[in-house]
């Protein structure tokens, strides 16, 4: 018979989650979570509503063992801030797309076709152009997944994608499923009006900063898949890249400069910008902020961001438990004794106590009753530095 947990009944694969990212004390990204416990929940679920102990214990054994090998890794947050005069900020920004307007209007010459059907690219253009006519103006939004389509390797009307392994077949992917330009950032793009970004415009990680610009398929399975450009597509993706890393790389980040080739959008100066990664590993509980800021920003601005940072409870920056610091007394005995730690790990408590009263045992503020009594102050102080790494969630 199935068995409550806690007299908790979960009645979704949501609450399910909820407590195994409880019990982790960390988040599971998605792609991990699709290939684990999700076939948890679904081939373990014993009876609808019940989630039993069982079941927990093994996603928990199997997502442990990928944090252990570094496959389950928190995706580092990014947070960004504006400046207080805004207005400044905003003519500076329209400033530099009005001194990078011409090389934009000469990328879209070469790599925007006028009409976005096959019959628009050509394999040999005119002064390095791969379109036989080539549009004046920007791709409206909603245009944009018709171009991607374009770009991609087809076969009997399907995508080809990689293969699973290198050297494998390639794969046929349906043509129904949504694409996505993938980035080599997880920086948010603020270029348009929330209701005018592209459904297919974003898809990015900050893994591997050296990656290139790809087209992915978002299919009904939970697993996306990278298209093999044509032709056309790999030409596009490479000077758009170097185009954009070239243009944007001293006031831009590439999501922006991107936009601002492909939709005329007027980027915004990166002013003041976050990284946020977050780690739980053999050693416990870490994390570290990265500040991307304009030299121009004061320095009682950037103490304002930092302050709203570490009160973000979403980022999780604070450990559950934060040491507030040992007296002067406690602090020298730790670093008396962890310097005198046995190779075994342990502590000899009567030497170290006869060794300490013969050193620091002269003044009656520095004595300690008996091994025992020294023991104790120590262990008590190591604790609190061990509950500092445990994880906030």
């Amino acid at each position: 018979m199935a068995r409550k947990l806690s007299q908790r009944i979960y009645k979704s694969e949501a609450a399910f989650r909820r407590e195994v990212e409880r019990r982790l004390g960390d988040r599971v990204p998605d792609e991990i979570w699709c290939e684990t416990g999700e076939s948890v929940w679904r081939d373990q679920e014993i009876e609808r509503g019940y989630a039993v102990e069982d079941a927990l214990d093994f996603a928990l054994i199997e997502l442990r063992y990928r944090r252990r090998t570094g496959d389950l890794q928190l995706s580092p947050q990014q947070r960004s801030r504006d400046p207080r005069d805004a207005q400044l900020w905003r003519l500076r920004s329209r400033f530099l797309a009005m001194r990078a307007e011409d090389r934009a209007k000469e990328w879209r010459r070469r790599f925007l076709p006028y009409s976005l059907d096959a019959g628009s690219f050509t394999l040999r253009g005119e002064n390095g152009s791969i379109v036989t006519k080539s549009r004046k103006g920007k791709l409206e939004p909603d245009e944009f997944g018709t171009w991607l389509a374009l770009l991609a390797e087809t076969e009997e009307g399907d995508f080809l994608a990689n293969p699973w392994v290198p050297g494998g077949p390639r794969r046929r992917v349906p043509s129904n499923g949504l694409l996505t330009l993938l980035f080599p950032s997880a920086t948010r793009p603020s270029f348009l009006e929330p209701d005018r970004v592209p459904a297919n415009w974003w898809s990015g990680s900050d893994a591997d900063p050296k990656r290139e610009l790809e087209i992915h398929h978002m299919s009904p399975e939970p697993r996306a898949c990278a298209l093999l450009p044509n032709y056309w597509g790999r030409r596009t993706l490479e000077g758009l890249m170097t185009e954009a890393k070239w243009l944007g790389s001293g006031n831009w980040n590439l999501a922006e400069t991107v936009g601002f080739f492909l939709f005329d959008a007027t980027p915004a100066l990166n002013v003041m910008q976050a990284n946020v990664a977050r780690t739980f590993d053999a050693t416990g509980w870490g994390a570290r902020v990265t500040l991307t800021v304009d030299p121009r920003i004061s320095a009682d601005e950037i103490e304002d961001f930092y302050r709203e940072l570490v009160r973000d409870k979403d980022l999780g920056l604070q450990p559950a438990t934060k040491a507030k610091g040992f007296s002067n007394r406690v602090g020298t005995l730790l670093e008396f004794v962890l310097d005198r730690r046995q190779p075994d790990g342990n502590f000899e408590w009567s030497s170290l106590w006869r060794e300490w009263q013969q050193s620091h045992g002269r003044s009656r503020d520095w004595t300690y009753a008996s091994p025992a009594v020294m023991a104790r102050v120590v262990n008590r102080a190591l604790a609190v530095l061990e509950r500092e790494l445990r994880p906030a969630h």
